[in-house]
């Protein structure tokens, strides 16, 4: 399947505390601040659907901005279908890119006879979110988010925060989707 003019907007880890990791992250990479998010299910209205199965999964985000990449922090709390438990040291978890067309996009990995194994939607909009299984040939899933509006906006938020970040209020909770 060709991916013509896709970028990687977004590299994720499953990390066993996110707190940890976040200080750790700013303090190796100097890179912050991170834009948390507490329980994302509840806070979010996210809900995830594990071929076709809806899941009871429940995690903490940390954004982070590094140039045009941004960070993804994952702290799951239940650890019913993910490739690392709690507790597990930091693991790589995926890449991201926009789906302009959410549905030809997973038509797209369909037809090359790839699995969109997991679904979801979160935010205001209930954008679209979609992981193809790439892990043994790239060591991890491959994310594909529909570009609304407000995920469009939580990315600008993300970024902009980091833009001249002189390493105060580091840890920026989110208890609304930006606006």
């Amino acid at each position: 399947m060709a991916n013509r003019g896709i970028r990687i907007i977004q590299n994720a880890w499953i990390v066993p505390n996110l707190d940890e990791a976040m200080d750790a992250w700013m303090t190796a990479s100097g890179i912050g601040p991170f834009y948390v998010i507490r329980r994302l299910t509840r806070t979010m209205d996210m809900k995830i659907w594990l071929r076709g199965a809806l899941q009871t999964s429940d995690s903490s985000v940390g954004y982070a901005q590094a140039g045009d990449l941004q960070i993804e922090l994952i702290e799951r709390h239940t650890n019913e279908f993910h490739q690392q438990g709690q507790g597990e040291p930091a693991k790589f978890h995926h890449i991201s890119m926009w789906a302009d067309d959410f549905d030809a996009r997973c038509a797209a990995y369909r037809a090359v006879g790839r699995e969109i194994m997991m679904e979801g939607v979160v935010g205001p909009e209930q954008t679209r979110f979609g992981y193809v299984d790439t892990i043994s040939e790239m060591g991890g899933l491959t994310e594909f988010t529909e570009r609304t509006k407000s995920m469009e906006r939580l990315y600008e938020v993300v970024a902009d925060g980091a833009r001249d970040w002189d390493g105060s209020d580091p840890v920026r909770e989110l208890t609304t989707w930006p606006t």
